[in-house]
């Protein structure tokens, strides 16, 4: 789940909401924020809303566990198919965060991966932040270079706060900065 401090206004892509996404030519859900859209019903959205909510303050309480079972009880009210829906997105994100605050390196991979194909997660820089300090878990450093990268050119330094000098150093690498911007150390 974005944290608060990431939800930015203005960016629907980071604020939990009821729109699924429109399909495009390749079948893949993406985020269309002026096309009228199916909405999930008052109550699933209820239920969705409710339990991410409470898997955020399991995560808050370091209870990746009881975190995970929340959300997968949230996939498991979506109907399908699942990648439509802003929801599931959110409910994957914070399930890759739980199996990453578990060190479940590749079980979080391949939730967080499956997460980017959700309408809006895709450009979030806090779901980029958590994939790319996967990868890097995992050594997958190209992988790591580019979804921290797009994390950095997202959001900024603040992104990594005060302790991720490894993917600071990483993505000091690989972003070569405009003339005059000094945002890196």
């Amino acid at each position: 789940m974005t944290p608060p401090e990431f939800c930015i206004e203005g960016l629907t892509w980071t604020v939990l909401n009821p729109r699924s996404g429109v399909q495009s030519e390749e079948g893949v859900w993406v985020r269309d924020d002026a096309a009228t859209v199916e909405l999930l019903d008052q109550r699933t959205f209820l239920v969705v809303e409710q339990g991410c909510r409470l898997a955020g303050e399991h995560m808050a309480a370091r209870r990746p566990k009881e975190a995970h079972i929340c959300l997968t009880t949230v996939l498991g009210r979506l109907p399908s198919p699942l990648g439509r829906w802003n929801a599931t997105g959110w409910a994957l994100l914070a399930l890759g965060h739980a199996h990453f605050s578990a060190k479940h390196w590749d079980t979080a991979r391949a939730v967080l991966t499956d997460a980017m194909w959700s309408p809006g997660v895709f450009g979030n820089p806090w779901a980029h932040r958590i994939k790319g300090q996967v990868h890097l878990e995992l050594g997958e450093r190209d992988r790591a270079a580019d979804d921290l990268a797009r994390a950095y050119l997202g959001a900024g330094r603040s992104i990594f706060g005060e302790t991720e000098t490894a993917c600071m150093s990483l993505v000091a690498e690989v972003v070569d900065p405009p003339d005059g911007y000094h945002a890196l150390p």
